[in-house]
């Protein structure tokens, strides 16, 4: 269903009549207002533009986030109680526990969402020669999954900088591997576990 949002961006097209950023940061009427007189229409233009692409920003992301309508009604309280529940949806969103299960192949690559918690799962139906992570980010915690299939003794090599440990070979088993991304970026082994 395509959302209606009437919170439109003013003097958002290019060539707009509005004043440069150079000319407005730090200016008269930016710092301390229009005084009594004539405003040009591109300082005019500048400050509406300002605050109305703002204002379209959070009407989409509420539009995004609900796939509702927003609406200019004047309705201050319901705008605020939709901007509170996309906050809330798009928050939930990035906690929701998932997982993301990885086709074997001998050299998979583990892609990390946005969220806190990212869970990989793999079975291994042959040798993980080597196995690449991309986008992980600072306090993320990843979990690796590796179950071994029906004949069992196949080996995972972990991906570059990531310190796992050795894998159950034992058929038909798993292990559980976590970590935690610090704010270098660096990847560290909070536990292993098989069974």
């Amino acid at each position: 269903m395509a959302t209606q949002v009437d919170y439109l961006p003013i003097a958002a097209q290019a060539g707009a009549n509005v004043d440069p950023q150079v000319n407005f940061e730090g200016s008269g009427y930016q710092q301390t207002g229009f005084q009594a007189g004539l405003a040009e229409s591109k300082q005019l233009n500048k400050c509406w533009r300002q605050a109305s692409v703002v204002a379209a920003m959070i009407a989409n992301f509420i539009a995004n986030q609900l796939n509702v309508n927003v609406l200019d009604d004047g309705n201050v309280a319901g705008l605020l109680t939709l901007f509170v529940e996309a906050l809330l949806n798009a928050v939930s969103g990035s906690l929701t526990p998932t997982v993301t299960v990885v086709p074997f192949s001998a050299n998979p690559v583990f892609n990390c969402p946005g969220s806190l918690v990212v869970n990989f799962e793999i079975t291994l139906t042959g040798n993980v020669a080597s196995s690449t992570l991309t986008s992980e980010l600072a306090g993320q915690i990843i979990n690796f999954i590796i179950h071994q299939d029906a004949t069992g003794s196949r080996t995972f090599a972990y991906p570059a900088g990531v310190p796992g440990g050795n894998i159950n070979p034992v058929a038909n088993s798993t292990t559980v591997q976590s970590f935690l991304v610090d704010s270098t970026g660096a990847v560290h082994a909070i536990t292993p576990s098989t069974d």
